[in-house]
């Protein structure tokens, strides 16, 4: 009787075998990242789901350098249910700059961890900074080159250009409104570098015609911070 309940059971297959997957019927595994484009800033999260003719159970996720692995597999139970879709969220936490891949039986995805070079503060204005830029007209710049931005909250946040642990340039924006119908920006510098601060309203309100972009300048041997209680009307 015992013997014959463990033959019903059966054992968990595990994933990794390919092989014996196949011998057990058909699985067909889907893998989906969240965010779709992460950052460094961001955890991210896999969706795997698995069709199967056998019932499928996820067991763990295995890493190994730059790739996940999701381990799981088919049981055998009498009497065979129909067909169905298995699916479990694996959080892989937050990952350094890079590419990686998540694989399951037989099925792999690819992402890549990007470093952000740009803040969305109080959800509608997107700060960028370009070291060594060009300014060609009061609100066009050309060339420079991008530094990484690391948001510290929805209002505030800095650039470094050299080193992940040296900040060079924090930016602020206040909602001053009830005070002068504006918003306010505050930018404190911590280098002598040549630099452009780019700050784009990208608010619904400007969709109908060209959002509205302040320069704020910073020129090469100088060290100056920047506050602009008129920075972009309410």
């Amino acid at each position: 009787m015992v013997a014959q309940r463990s033959i019903r059971l059966a054992l968990l297959l595990a994933v990794a075998s390919g092989a014996a997957l196949r011998a057990q019927g058909s699985v067909t595994a889907t893998l989906t990242v969240s965010p779709s484009r992460p950052t460094i800033q961001d955890r991210v999260v896999v969706h795997a789901a698995v069709t199967s003719t056998f019932p499928f159970s996820f067991s763990r996720v295995d890493r190994s350098g730059d790739t996940f692995t999701i381990v799981g597999g088919t049981y055998i139970v009498s009497p065979l249910p129909p067909p169905a879709t298995y699916s479990q969220d694996f959080d892989l936490g937050v990952l350094p700059a890079g590419t990686y891949q998540v694989a399951l039986a037989g099925s792999s995805v690819s992402f890549e961890v990007v470093q952000p070079t740009d803040l969305l503060l109080d959800g509608r204005f997107r700060v960028s900074l370009l070291r060594g830029a060009t300014v060609v007209s009061p609100t066009l710049v050309t060339g420079g080159e991008p530094a990484a931005a690391v948001k510290l909250s929805d209002l505030s946040g800095y650039f470094w250009f050299f080193d992940s642990a040296n900040v060079e340039v924090t930016v602020k924006i206040i909602d001053g409104t009830p005070v002068n119908g504006h918003f306010w920006l505050f930018a404190a510098t911590m280098t002598d570098q040549p630099f452009v601060l780019e700050v784009t309203d990208a608010s619904v309100v400007c969709a109908a015609a060209p959002c509205r972009t302040n320069l704020y300048v910073n020129p090469a041997g100088k060290n100056q911070n920047f506050i602009d209680v008129r920075a972009f009307p309410q």
